[in-house]
């Protein structure tokens, strides 16, 4: 018997409805995890201003035992008065920061490497933090993750999009000097504040991209019994469970006419049904230890798409072309049917041709996807390329 594995899961998930309510809720995690002094990481577009304003208002509600943020003092305003922008810089050190001449804005994370994570994780240990804020898509996300496991600090995520499962999950998808992404250790968020006000602003691709992941679940799930049946893998009841339920619950709403009115993906409970969903992916995935219950063949083939031609769609929308031909060649044809019905309402491609690739494009991909992830058996080990990439064509 394998000895019990302690998990570190989230203490804290607040959905909120405004910037006000999200910097109460922000100053209730911090208080509860006793974080006085974090690191704010954000992207550099308007979440470096929702930051920035997440963490005065959490100022004013006496953030942490000392009111300060890593790396500058908490500025506040007066009655009445207006909270100053943030700063132009991405943080201390940066080209013509002298020591001690901290910006007041949030640290920007540039771009989602390893080289910017140790960056960033240098600048929080500088700067004393005792804990990480991750502000923004699923790029901010990953890094401050990252970060967080680096220094062992509590991490809060406050996120903007929900495309993808990696919110919650223990995994950091970063590029490598090579420029190839790797899927690394990460922290599970220690509080979730989710800003429903920000989620719904997202672009309708990035709704889309969220749900294509969260279903390749069901893909996904019965690859890591298959590796099972072939004694390449050990299956886990319970994250399976978790891993199928996140996405049956989505895939039944939609499936029932919530894929037939436009504007279904804008109402704010589906939009948290599809972030439960998504968490509970995460959650699926600490408790096997592995990404298994979220990441079969279809995220092989996406894997594939980004090491050959550098990724041409989303990934929730790469991995959800791969899914429903995965489905078929597993000869799940009933839910593949189901799936494919409610991706094309919602204009989710099918298979990747969708995509725009061509078939010595699909061809090649087909046969490079097993690679990605060398002993990850799936499906792709039990049936051959050429009748891959005929599925694939669709």
């Amino acid at each position: 018997m394998r000895p019990a594995r302690r998990i570190e899961v989230s203490r804290v998930l607040k959905v909120v409805e405004s910037t006000a309510e999200g910097a109460r809720r922000l100053a209730e995690a911090l208080e509860l995890l006793e974080v006085g002094r974090p690191a704010v990481l954000s992207g550099p577009g308007r979440t470096r201003q929702l930051a920035a304003d997440l963490m005065a208002g959490a100022g004013d509600l006496g953030l942490g035992e000392r009111g300060r943020v890593a790396g500058r003092e908490q500025k506040t305003a007066g009655a009445g008065g207006s909270r100053p922008a943030p700063s132009e810089s991405g943080g201390p050190g940066e080209p013509g920061q002298g020591e001690g001449d901290v910006p007041p804005g949030p640290w920007i994370v540039h771009a989602p490497t390893l080289a910017e994570s140790d960056r960033l994780a240098e600048l929080a240990a500088a700067a004393g933090a005792d804990g990480i804020i991750a502000v923004g898509g699923g790029s901010v996300l990953d890094t401050g993750k990252h970060v967080a496991a680096r220094l062992d600090l509590p991490l809060v995520v406050v996120p903007t999009q929900i495309s993808h499962d990696g919110i919650v999950s223990p995994v950091a998808v970063l590029r490598g000097p090579d420029q190839r992404k790797h899927s690394l250790a990460a922290s599970m968020p220690a509080a979730v504040i989710a800003p429903l006000h920000w989620i719904a602003e997202a672009p309708r691709s990035m709704i889309l991209a969220g749900i294509g992941d969260l279903l390749s679940n069901l893909s996904a799930v019965e690859d890591w019994r298959l590796a099972a049946d072939h004694g390449r893998d050990r299956f886990d009841d319970f994250s399976a469970f978790l891993a199928r339920h996140a996405a049956r619950s989505v895939l039944r709403v939609l499936a029932a006419g919530g894929a037939d009115d436009p504007a279904f993906l804008e109402d704010p409970a589906f939009v948290v049904e599809l972030l439960e969903g998504l968490m509970l992916s995460g959650l699926a995935m600490a408790i096997a230890g592995t990404s298994r219950p979220c990441s079969g063949s279809e995220h092989l083939l996406s894997h594939a798409i980004d090491y050959l031609y550098g990724g041409v769609a989303a990934h929730g929308l790469q991995v959800a072309a791969a899914t429903v031909p995965m489905l078929r060649l597993q000869g799940q044809d009933e839910l593949a049917r189901e799936v494919e019905g409610v991706f094309r309402k919602l204009g989710i491609p099918c298979h990747l041709a969708a995509l725009g690739l061509g078939p010595d494009a699909i061809a090649a991909a087909a046969r490079q996807a097993p690679a990605m992830r060398p002993g990850r058996f799936t499906i792709l080990d039990v049936v051959e390329p050429a009748a891959v990439a005929r599925a694939l064509a669709g």
